[in-house]
């Protein structure tokens, strides 16, 4: 069963795994040059500066979407998409 949740605290291992992926299927993981501390401190400190959420797979993490809250002085208040990254399933899904 698919479950798409909230990333807490406890996940901060979890995204540098999942953006290294995304970063080495793009062939860009030279480009990939963030701390894991920074992305703890900035992702679930006091102010943070991104939102994550986490699918799961039959309880496995499978793929996350990392976005933020930005203002435009033309429409207002949005939300941008960073990053989208599903692994591949081995097998079929049924």
């Amino acid at each position: 069963m698919l479950r798409i949740r909230a990333a807490t605290i406890k996940d901060a291992p979890l995204l540098p795994a999942f953006i290294r992926e995304r970063a080495e299927f793009e062939r860009e993981l030279h480009l990939c040059t963030i701390e894991d501390s920074n992305l703890a401190r900035d992702g679930f400190g006091p102010t943070p500066k991104f939102r994550a959420l986490i699918s799961e797979w039959e309880g496995l993490p499978t793929g996350y979407a990392l976005f933020y809250g930005h203002y435009t002085t033309c429409s207002g208040p949005g939300l941008y998409l960073e990053d989208l990254f599903v692994r591949p399933l081995a097998g079929k899904v049924s």
